[in-house]
């Protein structure tokens, strides 16, 4: 009875290598999705004064965050 209810290292270790690659895909996902998001905003030329400063803030939080990005990015690359 006790054999039954413990689990196998072995299935442990196939649900975890099964689990791996979706948990990789999803971060990369959301890391694409943020990148592409501050590529776009950072692509349209401010057109006014008010536009500029807004674009500033989003400039500087976005370079704030670089140090984060490239983290995950090679978090994730050594996944792969």
């Amino acid at each position: 009875m006790k054999k039954f209810l413990k689990p196998s290292p072995t299935k442990c270790l196939n649900t975890i290598e099964d689990l791996l690659p979706a948990l990789a895909k999803e971060k990369a996902d959301l890391l694409i999705s943020q990148m592409t998001t501050a590529n776009r905003a950072l692509a349209d030329a401010p057109q006014n004064v008010d536009d500029y400063i807004v674009y500033a803030k989003f400039l500087k939080e976005t370079d704030e965050k670089m140090g984060d990005y490239a983290t995950r990015y090679g978090d994730l690359k050594d996944q792969m």
